[in-house]
């Protein structure tokens, strides 16, 4: 996917800010933040498996809240790297969105 660089920018500085100023996400290692045209990939460290797929549904469900309604719609999709121990959640501005 290309790179839109005022939708990524403006959404990337978003994401950041999130993981900054919520008590739940602050401390989560971000390994990565990146946006494209219509999709964004959030890169976070892990200790524990288990934490991923509750850490993923409370960024879906952030994201899908009204103070970001304007930049994503709810929900997403997530890969896990078990090697490198990296959660990948990845957010859209797209409803229809198809990630893999």
């Amino acid at each position: 996917q290309p790179v839109d660089k005022v939708w990524a920018e403006a959404r990337e500085e978003r994401l950041h800010k999130m993981f900054k100023t919520n008590s739940q996400l602050q401390g989560k290692a971000i390994k990565a933040i990146e946006c494209r045209s219509k999709h964004c990939r959030i890169e976070i460290f892990y200790q524990d498996l288990a934490e991923t797929g509750v850490i993923a549904q409370y960024v879906y469900k952030l994201v899908g809240e009204k103070q970001y309604s304007d930049l994503f719609v709810g929900g997403g999709d997530m890969k896990i790297s078990h090697k490198d121990k990296v959660l990948g959640i990845y957010v859209s501005s797209d409803p229809k969105a198809s990630f893999f």
